[in-house]
């Protein structure tokens, strides 16, 4: 007898119930929240991934010091998210200022 990951049956269930995309979304961005906290864990409290749609990810900052520390590791990180198992590849990362 063999046994799905939850996480595959969870994504079978939500394509069931037309939910595929939110479902996708939102495992997307927990995922990157614990990239976030093992790999930066000093800046993850400043960096919260708020959605993700059509291969972009938008991530939410505290403040422009948090951004720019963002955007100066934008291309090491899609190229980190790239070694990692993603429903979909994370082509883009846009910053979104709190405000």
């Amino acid at each position: 007898m063999t046994f799905q990951k939850a996480e595959d049956f969870l994504m079978i269930a939500t394509q069931k119930f037309n939910l595929h995309r939110q479902a996708k979304a939102s495992l997307v961005c927990e995922r990157v929240r614990k990239i976030f906290n093992a790999k930066y864990e000093n800046l993850a409290d400043q960096w919260q991934p708020m959605k993700f749609e059509d291969g972009v990810l938008f991530i939410q900052t505290e403040s422009s010091s948090a951004s720019s520390d963002l955007f100066l590791r934008t291309h090491e990180m899609i190229e980190l998210f790239s070694e990692h198992e993603f429903p979909q590849k994370i082509e883009d990362i846009r910053i979104v200022r709190k405000g």
